[in-house]
């Protein structure tokens, strides 16, 4: 053991990434520890009071299915009965994306809208209904039904599995596993549950109440062929539409449940931008450099939006910000036209317009994103600003697939802004873990989200930790550019506050939900 060890000390010195072994990854080591140890509050209450609005949609919108097919028996959660009432009993005409994973079944057992008549099925995948929802209402339907189902199997349901009461805290929390090593990376990743993956808050028209609905009749067989229904004109639905529009919109946010101990805060510091100032330092693109250096105040991608675009930095919309955003990051992790295209919800054409004046106006970072793709070739490796070295030797495999050399590509684009950016989130949790156990400061760091930390905070310690936090994170590294945060406070993590300093109790936001 002693002998392996000492040969891994000498390679790591001879390829200079010793200081992630010694600096980095194994000072960060017991702060996971002790994140895993404390964990984050959950309020249960808060997740079943949410979970039980996006259950009552669900059970309503498949109502209101059947209300559009009257007499018919299916389940929206069968694909073969989707497929059966979109393409055979509808008649709405087959797209070439549906036809693509057709299949042929036979339904022996009588149940579901097939009876035991071997039957096609096409696909009912996500692209096929948003193709075909102008023909009727039902792929809308089952759209938002997925979703909101989602929602409850993907996270609520899985929360719920992990969650303890702490006597320590009196309240229940949830303990999740830090995985440091899986990620090639370098970011790290959580399991059991993930807490780098809650579901952003989802907004739907709050589903009628049994009462609204009592005035309903009941749905009558319709005995013609299905398709030849006008439900346009069909008093139960025009009805239930009219309900509807009475019933107001609310927004289920997973992250509310998520909460601080009494007496605590949550704070939470983000980087902004954080890749994209990095491979702003590595590739010394000048408009990059003058733009991040104009002002902590400006929005950058308002201000790509101005440059690509001739519009005047005020007038820059919503959407054309976004669609700056979504640029950027599309070409900064190789993503081909077709897929940029996609993002961005345009025709190829427009997309290739978009590219070329981006690469005109950012030609030192498109020439450095180059050049690590073609450094890979020789080096079949990368490394970040810190040493960390991740290894593409399958580049120089005889057996390597074309496809996988463009995939190997990509990986090394990427991990040069990612790698770096997760070197220097750990650097900064390990300045500011040092600072907060020799002042003594009983902050618990609850939560890494990549280039996010959420910590909990003592309500008597807030001004001092937070001014720990953000001159930790912004003065971690010198680089050509500055790293700053953004911070925000509150008590549950879903509705975080802009944070300025000489926060006080008397300021602290109220809590809409006991912890208990």
């Amino acid at each position: 053991m002693r002998q392996l060890l000492s040969t891994l000390f000498i390679q790591s010195a001879e390829n200079q990434s010793l200081f992630i072994f010694s600096e980095i990854e194994m000072k960060i080591l017991p702060i996971f520890a002790m994140m895993e140890f404390v964990g984050i509050g959950f309020n249960e209450k808060i997740c079943e009071s949410g979970r039980e609005k996006v259950q009552n949609k669900i059970n309503y919108l498949e109502y209101k299915a059947k209300v559009l097919l009257p007499g018919k028996v299916f389940s929206l959660s069968s694909t073969e009965d989707i497929s059966q009432l979109l393409f055979q009993d509808l008649k709405i005409p087959v797209p070439e994306i549906a036809k693509a994973n057709q299949q042929y079944n036979g339904n022996k057992g009588g149940g579901g809208c097939g009876g035991g008549v071997r039957r096609q099925n096409y696909s009912t995948k996500g692209a096929v209904l948003e193709h075909i929802s102008h023909h009727h209402p039902l792929p809308g339907l089952i759209i938002e039904i997925r979703k909101l189902t989602h929602h409850i199997t993907h996270y609520v349901d899985i929360l719920g599995k992990y969650e303890y009461h702490s006597d320590r805290f009196n309240m229940r929390r949830i303990y999740s596993t830090i995985q440091q090593t899986v990620v090639p990376t370098g970011r790290i990743s959580m399991a059991f549950p993930n807490l780098q993956n809650i579901s952003h808050p989802i907004e739907f028209r709050v589903a009628p109440s049994e009462t609204d609905l009592q005035s309903q009749d009941s749905i009558k067989s319709f005995q013609d062929e299905i398709h030849t229904f006008d439900y346009t004109n069909d008093q139960n639905f025009k009805n239930l539409l009219e309900i509807e529009s009475r019933c107001s919109f609310t927004k289920v946010s997973l992250r509310n449940s998520f909460t601080c101990a009494n007496g605590y805060v949550l704070l939470s510091a983000d980087y902004s931008q954080l890749e994209l100032r990095i491979l702003t330092h590595y590739s010394k693109d000048p408009n990059l450099i003058e733009m991040f250096n104009y002002s902590r105040e400006l929005d950058v991608f308002k201000c790509i939006a101005h440059q690509l675009s001739g519009v005047d930095y005020e007038k820059v919309s919503d959407e054309e910000r976004n669609f700056a955003k979504h640029l950027v990051y599309g070409i900064l992790y190789g993503m081909g036209i077709n897929s940029i295209a996609s993002e961005l919800k345009v025709d190829k054409e427009k997309a290739k317009v978009q590219l070329e004046r981006f690469k005109n106006t950012y030609r030192t970072l498109i020439d450095f994103l180059e050049s690590i793709e073609d450094r890979v070739f020789i080096d079949a490796y990368i490394k970040t600003l810190f040493g960390r070295i991740r290894n593409f030797s399958a580049i120089h495999d005889p057996k390597t697939l074309p496809k996988d050399i463009g995939k190997i590509k990509r990986g090394a684009r990427n991990s040069v802004p990612q790698g770096t950016a997760a070197d220097i989130t750990k650097l900064a949790m390990i300045n500011i873990q040092s600072q907060f156990d020799q002042l003594s400061i009983n902050v618990h760091m609850v939560l890494q989200l990549h280039d996010e930390l959420l910590f909990e905070v003592p309500l008597t310690d807030i001004d001092q930790s937070a001014k720990i936090i953000k001159e930790s994170m912004e003065n971690v590294v010198k680089l050509n550019v500055p790293l700053p945060i953004k911070m925000s406070i509150g008590t549950n993590w879903g509705s975080l506050e802009s944070f300025n300093f000489n926060f006080t109790y008397s300021q602290q936001p109220k809590n809409k939900y006991p912890n208990n």
